[in-house]
């Protein structure tokens, strides 16, 4: 196009591969069809503990949905995969479309949920809770970090939250 920019609909119009290249002589050590029809307005790619992950988001009823993709990283089977509403409307003022996950150990955390890593499976009890502001989460060892009217911190294991700081946004 001619501002450089291209849809995910144009580019995965006639299918998509997964493709791993070997490390060491950069050949094509394995490729797997991949459908990513559904997915509207960004594309990641997340890897850890030999999981690759693709994510992205799309609209439906009104609503941001992220889908998640989990592969095994050493031969591009597909593990488990995950669609879900963001909560968020479709207006795309403060980046609700443009999220990507973070993981943590095993759990894979894109707001508001968390699933298990190997399974995919949905955290039981988790809860992200309400925020304030736009931005994408980040992550430590030990907390999310994210902006809710000012940058904040949620630990892991006690789930609290703490303001960073209250004099910046």
């Amino acid at each position: 196009t001619p501002d450089g920019r291209s849809k995910l609909a144009d580019l995965f119009a006639k299918g998509a591969n997964l493709v791993a290249l070997d490390i060491v002589t950069g050949k094509v050590a394995w490729t797997r069809p991949v459908d990513l029809a559904l997915l509207q307005h960004r594309v990641f790619g997340t890897y850890a503990d030999g999981k690759f992950l693709i994510t992205g988001s799309r609209n439906h009823d009104r609503k941001v949905w992220y889908d998640l993709y989990a592969f095994d990283a050493r031969n591009g089977k597909s593990l488990w995969r995950q669609c879900k509403p963001s909560g968020k409307g479709t207006g795309g003022s403060h980046g609700e479309q443009d999220q990507r996950p973070v993981i943590v150990g095993d759990t894979v955390y894109l707001e508001p949920h968390a699933w298990e890593l190997d399974t995919g499976e949905p955290v039981e009890d988790w809860e992200f809770g309400k925020r304030r502001g736009c931005g994408m989460v980040s992550a430590s060892g030990r907390a999310l970090f994210f902006r809710d009217s000012n940058p904040t911190a949620l630990n892991l294991q006690t789930r609290k939250r703490t303001k960073i700081t209250a004099v910046s946004r």
